[in-house]
Formats: structure tokens, C-alpha cells, sequence
């Protein structure tokens, strides 16, 4: 079964839908990521710092509320900023300065929780995390924008 880390940029993505401008093929990289969820061919993890950067307020209530179902899935799970992905943070942020890339503390927190739980991808729409992905393939955590096992296709008949 895969497993993804989502950031805050992908659920925002998902939740504004249309509003949220992305290019077609983000558009279907996002929705087969969702299929690859709903139908449990993967895990969703994210860190618990999604509830302080998705506000309510710039949301609206129908928005917010598949915010708060989508949690009620057996196969999305939520992690705790814990002490041991704290300290993981700081490293991330100290690869990517080594690197010469300021990354951003929550930027970090998304990453050492991927790393922690050891997800094959990190999605992100966050240009700061896509610009680390090559910093983090030796830790074997793609960084990449959300796609899924197999693509949805809105086809339509050709007309005759």
C-alpha cells in the first residue's frame, strides 16, 4: 500500500477545488492521489500542525467541514509534533542550509514527519519543499506534487 505525507498547500488545493487555480495536470495528480485514499490503496499521513495552518475563517463552512471528515478515515493518520520530529525539523533545516536553502520551521515539521513514518512521497504544491527534493532522495522520501497509482481521466465521446 502506498503512503503520502500531505502539506497544507495540497489540502487547501483539494478544499478550494476550481478557486484554487492549478494546472490540469495538477488537477489530475490531485484527484488520483484522493482515489488512491478513498478507495484505501494508500495511507495519508500529516503532521497535527495541519489544524493551525487550515483556518476555519478563510474557509467556507462546507469547505471546513470535508476538512474535518476527511480525518474520520481509518487510513489518514495524524501525528503529534513529538520531540523525536522536532529535533528531525531541525535537521531537515540544517541539510537544506548546508545546501544553501532556507526552509521554513513548518516547512520542515511536514518533512521529518514523512521521514518519521517513512512515507514514499511527500506532496506538496509549496515550491519551498518541492525545491528540496533532491536533498532528501537519499532518505528515500520523493517530494513531489500529489499524484496517485493511476491517473482519472474525464473523457468525453468525440461527436460525429
Amino acid at each position: 500500500m502506498s503512503s503520502y505525507c500531505w502539506d497544507t498547500s495540497v489540502f487547501l488545493a483539494l478544499l478550494r477545488g476550481a478557486d484554487d487555480n492549478r494546472a490540469p495536470e495538477e488537477v489530475l495528480g490531485l484527484r488520483a492521489a484522493v482515489e488512491d485514499v478513498h478507495n484505501e490503496r494508500a495511507i495519508l499521513v500529516t503532521s497535527t500542525l495541519i489544524f493551525a495552518e487550515v483556518l476555519p475563517g478563510n474557509l467556507t463552512d462546507e469547505q471546513y467541514d470535508v476538512f474535518r471528515r476527511f480525518f474520520e478515515r481509518d487510513n489518514v493518520l495524524v501525528f503529534e509534533v513529538s520531540a523525536a520530529i522536532a529535533r528531525s525539523a531541525g535537521e531537515v533545516r540544517s541539510r537544506a542550509l548546508e545546501c544553501g536553502k532556507k526552509t521554513h520551521t513548518e516547512d520542515a515539521v511536514f518533512i521529518a514527519t514523512a521521514l518519521a513514518v517513512g512515507c514514499e512521497a511527500l506532496h506538496s504544491y509549496d515550491p519551498d519543499h518541492l525545491r528540496l527534493a533532491g536533498m532528501l532522495q537519499d532518505d528515500e522520501l520523493t517530494v513531489c506534487k500529489p499524484t496517485g497509482t493511476q491517473a482519472s481521466l474525464d473523457m468525453e465521446a468525440p461527436e460525429q
